[in-house]
């Protein structure tokens, strides 16, 4: 009963071991994952109001743009489904932005795709559009490409 103690104990360390191995080759495949991702990323973003999207987002910073899969809201032509899209173009806006309507009383604008791409990429894009609205297209588009980002993340109280 002893020798079956130690051999329980055996077992015991070597699953630990493995476990620990696995554990530190995962955060090493991360860190590699992490560094090729910001490698990436580090790529310039351009600085051009053609490439806000309608809903106030801005397509220069996202990665599928940036690696050339997507060639941005308003030249994909896959995007005809979006509502806030087809509204803009009927409308000849540029962006909501150019709207008298409010955006949080838009229906259109606030569909529960919309309300569901918040939630998923604490994305809020109500506070993109008042950007815009404040300081226009022009400069929201320099400081999103310098900033790097695509949206002005929920809860942001430096934007």
């Amino acid at each position: 009963m002893h020798e079956t103690g130690r051999s329980a104990n055996r077992d015991l360390c070597t699953n630990s071991i493995i476990q620990f191995r696995l554990q530190t080759l995962f955060c090493n495949l991360f860190k590699k994952y992490i560094t090729l991702t910001y490698k990436e990323m580090n790529k310039e973003v351009r600085r051009d109001k053609e490439l806000i999207a309608y809903c106030g987002l801005y397509c220069g910073a996202c990665h599928k743009f940036m690696k050339g899969k997507c060639p941005g809201c308003r030249k994909n032509e896959k995007a005809a489904w979006c509502k806030i899209r087809t509204c803009c173009s009927t409308n000849n806006y540029h962006t909501c932005a150019d709207c008298e309507m409010n955006t949080r009383d838009c229906k259109k604008f606030n569909n529960f795709f919309s309300k569901l791409f918040g939630y998923i990429f604490k994305s809020d894009r109500d506070a993109c559009i008042r950007r815009i609205s404040y300081v226009g297209e022009d400069n929201y588009a320099k400081e999103m490409a310098e900033k790097g980002v695509m949206s002005i993340k929920k809860g942001c109280t430096k934007c």
